[in-house]
């Protein structure tokens, strides 16, 4: 964990860290104060805000929701360089700001032309208190004049904040249509890397205030590289997508499928314990295994794939990046033991393999 205070800053933050928990009544050990200080120093604005809904809710700060936030404070970060998609969203902001300048300069325009409409009115009414016929006559010509020429800007008016109405709302939709590309595989539909990783923090935020089990499939696809040489690129994007489809019908609610690089995929399982995340994971294997493989130009049927999962849950005691590593060393154990079964992460308990 990085740290940018100065020397007096990290003292005051330091003590006040210390004060707050002899106030909460917390030991003060380094996980506790590791968790005050990050919250004092309010360099991860997300996990201010969890920790404000606690402290806002008088939650009780147990050994174990303090063991989570701990691990919440060390969780790592799937951010990366600047992509396109933070390039083109930067753009888009800048045309919604033209547009939004383009109806500020007109209503200031129409506020001008009311108030000059005001003053002709109020010299309308002076100018016929004292006239003849014929100086009526004009002055009531002058203001029909005046009042088309007011109508035809007022329509003006309106029909241009009609189009920059219609113009920023399209905007809005390409920012939306950008924000949900950036966080979709365009093969498979799914979440895609990105999307992963924020997922990962979401959940565990969810978690840390439900208290609820939190579990993680980590899936590939068994020898994909073979496949993939043999019968070309087109057909294994095929495969992809069909492993894709099986994990979206086979998932449901608040479950988070995704494509989590090449043939691998994840599947994070809010409100779920270890033997829930091994029953969706044989679910999986399962559905795949029955799927046969087809060429379509000639429907000839080249097989069946299979899956090797690796199944773990998340422990209030380590960060989202062990977690990870601790489902995909299942992964791992799954296709050393034989490929197409689950594995679950030896630090839950006993492991559980499944062969067809």
């Amino acid at each position: 964990m990085q740290y940018s205070e100065t020397r007096e800053q990290a003292g005051d933050l330091a003590v006040a860290a210390l004060r707050r928990m002899a106030e909460t009544g917390q030991p003060a050990n380094p996980h506790n104060f590791t968790i005050w200080y990050v919250y004092l120093s309010g360099r991860d604005p997300g996990f201010n805000e969890m920790f404000d809904y606690l402290l806002s809710t008088d939650q009780p700060f147990s050994e174990k929701r303090m063991a989570q936030l701990y691990a919440r404070c060390i969780a790592f970060d799937g951010g990366g360089e600047a992509s396109s998609r933070d390039s083109a969203l930067f753009e888009v902001s800048g045309q919604v700001e033209q547009s939004v300048d383009a109806v500020l300069e007109l209503l200031r325009n129409a506020g001008a032309d009311t108030a000059h409409y005001g003053k002709v009115l109020a010299g309308f009414g002076g100018e016929i208190e004292s006239a003849s016929g014929d100086q009526v006559h004009r002055a009531v010509t002058d203001l029909l004049d005046e009042t088309r020429r007011m109508t035809e800007r007022s329509r003006s008016v309106e029909q241009s904040l009609a189009a920059s109405n219609a113009e920023i709302a399209e905007l809005r939709e390409q920012i939306i249509t950008i924000s949900n590309e950036a966080l979709t595989d365009a093969l498979t539909g799914l979440r895609n890397r990105k999307a992963f990783n924020d997922s990962l923090d979401e959940k565990s935020k969810e978690t840390i205030e439900s208290e609820e089990p939190l579990s993680l499939l980590m899936l590939d696809i068994d020898h994909f590289k073979k496949f993939n040489d043999t019968y070309g690129h087109p057909l294994g994007d095929e495969v992809i997508r069909l492993v894709g489809s099986c994990l979206t019908a086979c998932t449901k609610g608040r479950d988070v499928a995704c494509r989590y690089g090449g043939e691998e995929f994840a599947v994070i399982l809010p409100a779920t314990d270890l033997n829930g995340a091994a029953t969706v994971a044989e679910q999986i294997r399962l559905t795949v295994a029955s799927k046969k493989i087809t060429r379509k130009k000639t429907s000839e049927t080249l097989g069946t794939i299979t899956l090797s999962i690796g199944a773990a849950e998340w422990q209030s005691s380590e960060s989202l990046e062990d977690w990870v590593q601790r489902a995909d060393e299942a992964l791992y154990a799954a296709k050393d033991g034989g490929r197409n079964r689950v594995e679950l992460s030896v630090k839950d308990r006993k492991p559980h393999l499944s062969v067809a």
